[in-house]
Protein backbone atom coordinates (compact mmCIF):
# COMPACT_ATOMS: atom_id res chain seq x y z
CA UNK A 1 0.00 0.00 0.00
CA UNK A 2 1.05 3.18 -0.45
CA UNK A 3 0.66 6.72 0.99
CA UNK A 4 0.04 10.45 -0.90
CA UNK A 5 1.05 13.40 0.79
CA UNK A 6 1.11 16.84 -0.50
CA UNK A 7 4.30 18.83 -1.32
CA UNK A 8 4.71 22.50 -2.23
CA UNK A 9 6.64 24.04 -4.02
CA UNK A 10 7.22 28.42 -3.14
CA UNK A 11 9.30 30.58 -5.34
CA UNK A 12 12.03 31.10 -2.92
CA UNK A 13 9.75 31.72 0.69
CA UNK A 14 9.24 28.21 2.00
CA UNK A 15 11.06 28.49 5.32
CA UNK A 16 8.76 31.48 6.05
CA UNK A 17 5.37 29.11 4.47
CA UNK A 18 6.40 26.04 6.85
CA UNK A 19 7.31 28.05 10.10
CA UNK A 20 3.98 29.73 9.27
CA UNK A 21 2.85 26.42 9.38
CA UNK A 22 4.78 25.14 12.13
CA UNK A 23 2.35 27.54 14.47
CA UNK A 24 -0.63 26.78 12.64
CA UNK A 25 -0.27 22.79 13.08
CA UNK A 26 1.81 23.27 16.63
CA UNK A 27 4.42 20.73 15.05
CA UNK A 28 8.19 20.57 14.72
CA UNK A 29 9.81 19.71 11.60
CA UNK A 30 10.61 16.16 11.34
CA UNK A 31 13.05 17.14 8.39
CA UNK A 32 14.80 20.09 7.30
CA UNK A 33 17.21 20.66 4.43
CA UNK A 34 19.13 23.56 2.33
CA UNK A 35 20.66 23.22 -0.70
CA UNK A 36 24.13 23.44 1.16
CA UNK A 37 23.47 20.89 2.24
CA UNK A 38 23.06 17.98 -0.41
CA UNK A 39 26.97 16.39 -1.21
CA UNK A 40 29.65 18.39 -3.55
CA UNK A 41 28.43 18.21 -7.44
CA UNK A 42 29.29 20.33 -10.11
CA UNK A 43 25.42 21.50 -9.64
CA UNK A 44 26.12 22.63 -5.95
CA UNK A 45 28.93 24.47 -7.27
CA UNK A 46 27.40 26.41 -9.53
CA UNK A 47 25.03 27.88 -6.71
CA UNK A 48 25.27 30.93 -5.45
CA UNK A 49 25.86 31.82 -1.59
CA UNK A 50 21.67 32.99 -1.33
CA UNK A 51 20.83 30.12 -3.62
CA UNK A 52 22.83 27.66 -1.00
CA UNK A 53 20.50 29.09 1.69
CA UNK A 54 17.20 28.00 -0.12
CA UNK A 55 15.28 24.79 1.28
CA UNK A 56 15.86 22.04 -0.69
CA UNK A 57 13.27 19.63 1.60
CA UNK A 58 11.56 20.09 4.36
CA UNK A 59 8.76 17.90 6.16
CA UNK A 60 6.22 18.33 9.22
CA UNK A 61 4.71 15.34 10.47
CA UNK A 62 1.07 16.66 11.00
CA UNK A 63 -0.78 13.09 12.15
CA UNK A 64 0.51 9.26 11.88
CA UNK A 65 -1.28 9.98 8.27
CA UNK A 66 -0.33 12.94 6.46
CA UNK A 67 3.67 14.72 6.13
CA UNK A 68 3.16 18.20 4.64
CA UNK A 69 6.69 18.51 2.81
CA UNK A 70 7.95 21.54 0.26
CA UNK A 71 10.86 22.96 -1.09
CA UNK A 72 11.81 26.48 -2.97
CA UNK A 73 12.53 24.50 -5.86
CA UNK A 74 15.18 24.64 -8.44
CA UNK A 75 16.57 28.17 -9.11
CA UNK A 76 15.28 27.84 -12.51
CA UNK A 77 11.94 27.11 -12.26
CA UNK A 78 11.23 29.62 -9.49
CA UNK A 79 9.74 32.43 -11.87
CA UNK A 80 7.06 29.70 -13.49
CA UNK A 81 6.01 28.90 -10.05
CA UNK A 82 2.28 30.07 -9.23
CA UNK A 83 0.66 29.58 -5.89
CA UNK A 84 -2.03 27.35 -6.30
CA UNK A 85 -0.45 25.39 -9.44
CA UNK A 86 2.39 24.92 -6.80
CA UNK A 87 1.30 21.55 -5.30
CA UNK A 88 2.51 17.82 -6.58
CA UNK A 89 1.34 14.77 -5.08
CA UNK A 90 4.20 12.67 -3.23
CA UNK A 91 3.51 9.02 -3.91
CA UNK A 92 5.39 7.19 -1.13
CA UNK A 93 5.74 3.27 -1.79
CA UNK A 94 6.89 0.60 0.52
CA UNK A 95 8.50 -1.61 -2.38
CA UNK A 96 10.95 -0.50 -4.74
CA UNK A 97 8.88 -2.41 -7.68
CA UNK A 98 5.55 -0.52 -6.53
CA UNK A 99 7.82 2.63 -7.21
CA UNK A 100 8.71 1.63 -10.57
CA UNK A 101 4.91 0.49 -11.69
CA UNK A 102 3.45 3.64 -10.32
CA UNK A 103 5.94 6.10 -12.07
CA UNK A 104 5.72 4.09 -15.39
CA UNK A 105 2.26 4.47 -15.53
CA UNK A 106 1.24 7.86 -14.34
CA UNK A 107 4.21 9.31 -17.01
CA UNK A 108 2.43 7.24 -19.51
CA UNK A 109 1.48 9.53 -22.19
CA UNK A 110 2.82 12.24 -20.06
CA UNK A 111 6.31 14.28 -19.09
CA UNK A 112 9.24 12.81 -17.12
CA UNK A 113 10.56 15.69 -15.03
CA UNK A 114 13.30 13.58 -13.54
CA UNK A 115 14.14 9.87 -14.11
CA UNK A 116 13.41 7.81 -11.86
CA UNK A 117 16.56 6.92 -10.20
CA UNK A 118 18.69 6.22 -7.17
CA UNK A 119 19.28 9.58 -5.36
CA UNK A 120 21.87 10.40 -2.66
CA UNK A 121 19.06 10.76 0.05
CA UNK A 122 19.06 7.05 -0.26
CA UNK A 123 15.70 6.49 -2.47
CA UNK A 124 14.50 5.43 -5.52
CA UNK A 125 12.64 9.18 -6.56
CA UNK A 126 11.36 10.65 -9.33
CA UNK A 127 9.11 13.34 -10.73
CA UNK A 128 6.57 13.42 -13.62
CA UNK A 129 3.86 15.04 -14.75
CA UNK A 130 0.27 12.61 -15.72
CA UNK A 131 -1.67 13.39 -18.88
CA UNK A 132 -4.16 14.98 -17.22
CA UNK A 133 -1.33 18.01 -15.67
CA UNK A 134 -1.03 16.67 -12.25
CA UNK A 135 2.73 16.67 -10.82
CA UNK A 136 3.50 13.23 -9.21
CA UNK A 137 6.63 12.92 -7.17
CA UNK A 138 6.92 9.01 -6.77
CA UNK A 139 9.47 8.10 -4.01
CA UNK A 140 10.97 4.64 -2.25
CA UNK A 141 13.25 5.15 0.61
CA UNK A 142 15.32 2.49 1.30
CA UNK A 143 16.13 0.63 4.88
CA UNK A 144 19.21 1.99 6.30
CA UNK A 145 22.13 0.30 5.60
CA UNK A 146 23.51 -1.80 8.79
CA UNK A 147 27.23 -1.85 9.79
Amino acid sequence: MANIHPYLVFPGNTEAVFNFYKQVFDKEFCFFQRFRDMPDSDEKKQMSDDELEKVMHVAIQINPHCLLMGSDGCASDRDNIQVGGNICLSLHTLKESEAEDYFKALSEEGTVVMPLQKTFWNALFGICQDKFGVRWMVNHEYEPKSN
